[in-house]
């Protein structure tokens, strides 16, 4: 269900050829006609269907057709490979690093993980996010968004203000380029030192042409930043009191799980990172 069709939306035109004579073909800027014909599903179902699509863990079902929760989220800390699931002869469900399941001890270290107790972890960082949501909701989206964006408010400012400064001098580029060009017809000024001009006036203008779309590209994220925090809140602040993980609850949060060796000393803590959608960079 990948067609955009399902959800009244036309795309035309997002192949071409490169001249009537040589037919081959490559993709280019597709024209789109949103709404031209009656939906069959929801812009709603058709967004969480692209975004299951596209996340990292399609799961995996046993011989017994059962699913974890977490299957495919799992990634091992040291080759970064997957962990998958595997049965003991205890029967007891573990994820361990894929790689050392396939290639052996000389590829990675065995990585393993009991599937009730990564579930536990996870299931309990997800109710403390949802807790601290209700506790003070513009408090934890002030820390989420402080998080995710790793930079200060003034830098943001900054950054706001240095792109009007670019902006402005490219601007001034412009006219200063036509008017080189129009003391050239004119006469006024030697050739020679027209071509010297326009060579440092194009030179410039490429450079700050490169600097405002990062500068762009920085603030539009910043304003994606709160926007993808707030759907996060959205979507954590109803499950503080959830009794149990469930696959659901994974594809909708969770990007993905970063899973460190266990430590020799058994008293030392073991390191897992929680990546969550729209929260994690």
């Amino acid at each position: 269900m990948s067609n955009p069709i399902y959800i009244g939306t036309l795309v035309r035109l997002y192949k071409t050829t490169v001249s009537y004579k040589n037919k081959t073909k490559s993709n280019r800027e597709p024209i789109v006609f949103p709404n031209v014909i009656e939906p069959i599903v929801s812009q709603e179902l058709w967004d969480k269907c692209r975004e299951i699509e596209n996340s990292c863990a399609h799961g995996k079902r046993t011989m017994t057709g059962f699913i974890a929760s977490l299957s495919g989220f799992l990634f091992c800390a040291d080759c970064g490979g997957k962990m998958r699931l595997g049965y003991s002869n205890k029967k007891v469900y573990s994820f361990i690093c894929g790689n050392h399941s396939r290639l052996g001890k000389q590829y990675c270290s065995n990585h393993n993980i009991k599937l009730d107790e990564i579930e536990s972890i996870v299931l309990e960082d997800i109710r403390l996010h949802a807790k601290l949501v209700l506790e003070n909701e513009e408090k934890a989206r002030a820390n989420f968004l402080k998080r995710k964006e790793q930079v200060s408010a003034s830098k943001t400012t900054a950054n706001k203000k240095a792109l009007a400064v670019k902006q402005r001098r490219y601007d001034e580029l412009d006219r200063l380029i036509q008017a080189t060009y129009e003391d050239k017809v004119l006469g006024k000024v030697p050739e020679e030192i027209c071509i010297s001009l326009l060579s440092k006036y194009a030179e410039e203008r490429k450079t700050l042409e490169t600097e405002i779309q990062e500068l762009e590209k920085i603030i539009s994220n910043t304003i994606k930043n709160e926007s993808d925090i707030d759907e996060f809140i959205h979507r954590v602040k109803k499950y503080e009191t959830i009794p149990k993980l469930t696959r659901n609850i994974c594809l909708e949060l969770i990007d993905r799980i970063i899973i460190s060796e266990k430590p020799k000393n058994k008293t030392d803590s073991r390191e897992i990172n929680i990546y969550y959608k729209f929260l994690n960079n």
